[in-house]
């Protein structure tokens, strides 16, 4: 596995920004994951900043990442399956794990909300979203993406 710094677009929400990132790839090259926050330039001297900083400004001359793609790529990866069960007003999912529901995902009136793991049950993950009763196209990946990685963090939890 490699990694490197990357720029990522976050534009997902408004206003839209930029941030460094570092980004690993498999060893096909492929980008596998980020770190969730920016990164924190500092370190134990003058010298371990300049020569973090040397690093960033040679990993900075490839093209820029957009948040919108990176979720797509981490969704495919999960082992849970979203089934949407209603496209809009609300658009709403069933979330499965082996076979299994770990998940209901509804958005409407401009509320987001993931229960785990059925309807009216623990509620683990709320959002406001744009949509209103169904996802604009830019950021259904998105909280799609932020639903599942709640449920995994639930499922990791256990009883």
């Amino acid at each position: 596995m490699t990694w490197n710094y990357r720029i990522i677009k976050h534009d997902l929400r408004r206003p839209t920004y930029f941030a460094v990132h570092e980004v690993f790839y498999d060893d096909g090259g492929n980008i596998t994951s980020w770190t969730s926050d920016a990164i924190d330039l500092t370190g134990g001297s003058r010298k371990d900043i300049l020569a973090t900083l040397a690093q960033i400004t040679d990993d900075l001359k490839t093209p820029v990442l957009y948040e919108t793609t990176m979720h797509k790529i981490d969704k495919k990866r999960s082992k849970i399956k979203l089934v949407q069960t209603c496209s809009a007003c609300p658009e709403q999912y069933d979330a499965f794990l082996d076979n299994k529901q770990v998940g209901y995902l509804r958005l409407r009136h401009g509320h987001f909300r993931v229960d785990y793991p059925d309807c009216g049950e623990e509620t683990i993950y709320e959002a406001s979203p744009y949509g209103d009763g169904m996802f604009s196209e830019e950021e259904r990946d998105f909280y799609l993406y932020e639903a599942i990685k709640a449920i995994e963090k639930r499922l990791a939890k256990g009883k």
